[in-house]
């Protein structure tokens, strides 16, 4: 069993930012959210962790509503990376990291020694080891991006949810962290910008448009000139990489309509 949504909706302040939204990923799976800005990926992310409940349809996990499931259950299956973490305390990068064991501990404590390991091999899958021992506020934007991405894997979790994690990372690093996010045993769900990016990484992807889910399915089924033409307005064109398999996507913005004198 994994994370699933069953026709959530969120009527937030009266406008609908989810609207009958389904989700059942695969265990394992790394399902990309995509669509343009305002379209419910961020509202879905934040449903399917728990942090807001939908008015209509269900969130489970492991077949239980997700809001009938115990917190620190809920916190030991179920880590989020949202796009804007920040902490006015002076902690260095170790202990931020180290915060994802929370979940893991007793009344009593936790094991130090599972502790000290899966803080150590997130450190080391996100490259901030050398980073370990300095002040959070001290790092650039990607660095503080990769800090969280390393406090959701200590947590070892068996479902991450990311919200545009790429923010603020150069190439090479975002390559790198959706690389490695595909490779881990987890089942993820991340909210994407870069369709190119969702194309390469994801098994499957689901496309938002006002709250509502337009298409889901394999990259190469859903991400097509038609289908981008009607989400995102624009004019692209798809090709198939031979190597991988992946469709490569280039875009033309469309020329505004010239306005009447």
């Amino acid at each position: 069993m994994t994370l699933e949504a069953r026709e959530v909706a969120w009527d937030r302040g009266g406008r609908l930012v989810v609207d009958g939204v389904s989700l059942r990923p695969n265990p394992g799976e790394t399902i990309g959210l995509l669509g343009p800005n305002g379209s419910g990926k961020s509202s879905l992310i934040r449903l399917l962790s728990g942090i807001a409940r939908p008015t209509a349809g269900v969130v489970t996990l492991d077949d239980r509503a997700l809001s009938a499931v115990p917190r620190r259950e809920a916190a030991r299956a179920i880590a989020t990376v949202t796009q804007h973490a920040d902490t006015a305390v002076e902690l260095c990068v170790r202990d931020i990291v180290a915060l994802g064991r929370i979940p893991h501990r007793g009344a009593f404590g936790g094991d130090h020694r599972a502790d000290a390991e899966a803080v150590a091999e997130a450190l080391e899958r996100t490259g901030l080891v050398a980073k370990a021992g300095e002040s959070w506020h001290r790092l650039s934007g990607g660095e503080r991006q990769r800090a969280h991405i390393a406090r959701a894997l200590a947590q070892r979790p068996r479902e991450l949810l990311l919200d545009e994690p790429t923010n603020h990372l150069d190439i090479r690093h975002q390559l790198d962290l959706l690389r490695l996010v595909a490779d881990l045993p987890v089942t993820t769900v991340v909210a994407l910008h870069d369709l190119n990016l969702a194309a390469m990484f994801c098994d499957s992807v689901l496309i938002l448009k006002g709250g509502k889910a337009i298409a889901a399915g394999t990259p190469a089924e859903v991400l097509t000139p038609a289908l981008i033409a009607e989400v995102y307005e624009v004019d692209a064109v798809v090709n198939m990489d031979e190597s991988s398999g992946c469709p490569q996507i280039a875009f033309t913005p469309r020329a505004r309509a010239a306005q009447s004198r």
